[in-house]
């Protein structure tokens, strides 16, 4: 740990585009389908919220404007490149006793019709989701920064204490510029 993690996060951008990655990556999506309607540019939104399995503040914190704001922003510069396909975001994440069901419904889709919700859901659709996306907004979180690994699509990373890969962009600097 002391030496290799050190390594992986200085040289992470490489190590990601790695010959090795790219056959994990080939064994990871063996066999398996996308979960989303291709005729749509899906973008997976990973909503980071206290659970109660992991219960560490950190990352939970995160308001809902701050993704709100990298969805518009993928809104207004969603069809200016070649990719002309509807978009569609798709909200991963738990409910809380302040983060109902009500409160992702209000902040999320009654101004948009182009978003669906899919909290309290399995883990294991959930990294799919993340996985399969056109595009991927990550959390404070090592769930979605793993999914990110393994994403296909672009990653929005958000800053924490697992540094980025030297292509994702970051959330921080988008939001910062808008």
């Amino acid at each position: 740990h002391t030496t290799s993690y050190p390594f992986v996060e200085v040289n992470l951008g490489r190590l990601l585009k790695s010959q090795t990655m790219k056959d994990i990556k080939t064994l990871f999506y063996e066999g398996k389908t996308t979960p989303f309607d291709p005729h749509y540019y899906n973008v997976a939104v990973h909503v980071r919220r206290l659970n109660s399995i992991d219960t560490r503040i950190a990352g939970t914190d995160t308001p809902h404007s701050y993704y709100v704001g990298l969805m518009n922003h993928i809104r207004a510069i969603h069809g200016t490149g070649t990719d002309k396909r509807p978009l569609r975001f798709h909200i991963y994440s738990q409910t809380t006793t302040t983060d109902t069901e009500s409160v992702f419904k209000e902040t999320y889709c009654n101004k948009h019709t182009d978003t669906e919700l899919h909290l309290n859901s399995d883990v294991l659709p959930t990294f799919h989701g993340m996985v399969f996306a056109d595009a991927l907004i990550c959390s404070g979180s090592s769930f979605s920064y793993c999914a990110a690994f393994l994403c296909n699509g672009v990653v929005y990373y958000k800053r924490f204490w697992h540094q980025p890969a030297d292509f994702w962009l970051i959330c921080d600097d988008i939001l910062s510029r808008s």
